[in-house]
């Protein structure tokens, strides 16, 4: 967990730093990853366990995302991307994550009804959830 606040800290010191020399006109115009998946998903998983690091985790995730905001549109689309990928994130610690596990092993083991197995309800639910069409005359 330390370890995955330290990079953080590191990343963002590496892109202020690379901020203020591209508005000083002096940087180049490198791409300086600071949303990496493995490390995205250490930090996430840092916030959501409940501890002294949680609030310093996720003070350094907002930092991040405003640094990546700040340094222009290729930032915003970085953020918007990473903001993507902590919801992926996210589910893997959801309740709802834990009981379409408990689904599908069920599935596996084959306690299920055929109404009632995972891939039918998810695709079933989407297809109610869909915006109808209205053909126009």
């Amino acid at each position: 967990m330390h370890r995955a606040i330290n990079i953080w800290r590191d990343k963002l010191r590496l892109v202020e730093k690379e901020r203020r020399l591209k508005v000083m006109g002096t940087g180049s115009e490198t791409d300086l990853a600071a949303f990496c998946r493995e490390d995205l998903k250490a930090l996430i998983d840092a916030i959501l366990q409940p501890g002294p690091h949680s609030a310093i985790s996720l003070g350094h995730l907002l930092l991040a995302f405003r640094a990546s905001l700040d340094s222009g549109l290729s930032g915003i689309t970085e953020a918007r991307n990473a903001l993507s990928e902590a919801i992926d994130f996210v589910y893997l610690h959801s309740p709802e994550h834990a009981a379409a596990l408990n689904l599908y092993r069920q599935y596996l083991a084959g306690e299920l009804l055929v109404d009632d197995e995972p891939l039918r309800l998810i695709n079933d639910a989407l297809k109610r959830n869909q915006p109808q069409t209205v053909n126009s005359v």
